[in-house]
């Protein structure tokens, strides 16, 4: 059992921010592939990080039209179909999900695709593409880092 004294020093030990901020960091690194999903299962839904319909500018609307949908039926043929009136599900060659990552600061974590087609997205208009939406943001704290973050506190502490 510790004394006061011991517990008060590793009280102070986990009040210190760069220690804090530096295990947020690796558990975050650690969930990557797992904050990537939820990126991944937003786009294929068509949802932008405002949790909304994820556009871009003019006939960017959102949804898929006739031509897309031909298209899709020339080779090189998309690996998800692309429906006349269906929210776009981000999948063509497959190339800006299998790029995607988290990338590492410092102090934040950030998504980021090398793909071509993420530069094509932004030329014509698309924004808020690559992040999570609020609420898996709060799904994605609450089942991988919150649990993860009082585990290694209770090991800090020794509880």
């Amino acid at each position: 059992m510790a004394t006061l004294s011991q517990f008060s020093q590793k009280l102070t030990k986990i009040s210190d921010l760069n220690l804090l901020i530096t295990l947020l960091l690796k558990l975050i690194k650690k969930y990557e592939q797992e904050a990537l999903e939820f990126n991944k299962d937003k786009l294929s839904k068509g949802i932008d990080t405002t949790g909304g319909v994820l556009h871009g500018d003019g006939n960017y609307t959102g949804t898929y039209k006739p031509y897309t949908a031909w298209k899709a039926t020339q080779p090189p043929k998309p690996i998800k179909p692309k429906v006349v009136g269906a929210r776009y599900n981000m999948e063509w060659s497959g190339d800006l999900f299998k790029e995607m990552q988290l990338v590492f600061s410092d102090s934040e974590a950030n998504f980021f695709s090398s793909a071509d087609s993420l530069e094509k997205l932004y030329d014509v208009g698309f924004e808020d593409v690559l992040g999570l939406t609020n609420p898996d943001k709060i799904k994605y704290i609450q089942t991988y880092i919150l649990p993860a973050f009082q585990r290694e506190i209770r090991r800090e502490l020794n509880l």
